[in-house]
């Protein structure tokens, strides 16, 4: 196809659809991962080497951090249920999105 001035023109699509859902605001931040536990979510393949050397990397960066809880221990929970699973085991922070 070409434009008006003779130029060619091409079409281009999208790879991801357009936005159609409605957003919720992000919960709010933490000032220090002093205390925190953090849950750690995603069981993605290989996620577990992942998140040893996150472990480590958080750790040495923020020695006050209180625990991980691995992302072992959400298997089998239903989406609608995580919220509550997260705060039964005592996380008060999650890391999402491992994508291996």
């Amino acid at each position: 196809m070409k434009s008006k001035s003779g130029e060619k023109v091409f079409q281009v699509v999208w790879p991801q659809s357009k936005w159609g859902g409605a957003t919720t605001p992000l919960a709010p931040r933490v000032d220090t991962l002093d205390g925190q536990t953090i849950a750690e979510l995603s069981t993605a393949f290989n996620c577990d080497k992942v998140y040893a050397t996150l472990e480590k990397l958080l750790l040495e960066k923020y020695p006050g951090i209180k625990k991980f809880i691995p992302a072992s221990e959400f298997r089998g929970v239903e989406l609608t249920k995580l919220g509550e699973a997260i705060k039964a085991k005592g996380a008060t922070l999650a890391i999402t999105g491992c994508g291996c």
